[in-house]
């Protein structure tokens, strides 16, 4: 789960993914799911993966919405487990 505020056509708004649900304020949504439909690249989503859709994963999800959908973004908030320091990525 995430929750992503930011500033849209000079609005503060926010969404917030839960589960593959999104909620929050209507214009957010509208240009999270216009910006879906758009090819974005690889944006986390792993070569493997047959549903291209976005917003079907957590960390791809997070990446369009903070990068495509907020004109900036002006705070994130997530429930991800912390990285282990000792783990080579």
């Amino acid at each position: 789960m995430f929750t992503v505020k930011g500033i849209i056509n000079n609005k503060e708004l926010f969404i917030k993914w839960d589960n593959e649900e999104l909620s929050g304020d209507a214009e957010a949504i509208g240009k999270a799911l216009e910006e879906n439909r758009k090819d974005h690249g690889w944006l986390g989503i792993g070569a493997e993966q047959e549903n291209k859709n976005y917003l079907n994963y957590e960390f791809p999800a997070l990446a369009l919405i903070s990068k495509f959908v907020f004109d900036k973004v002006t705070e994130k908030t997530n429930d991800f487990e912390p990285l282990d320091p000792n783990y080579i990525y």
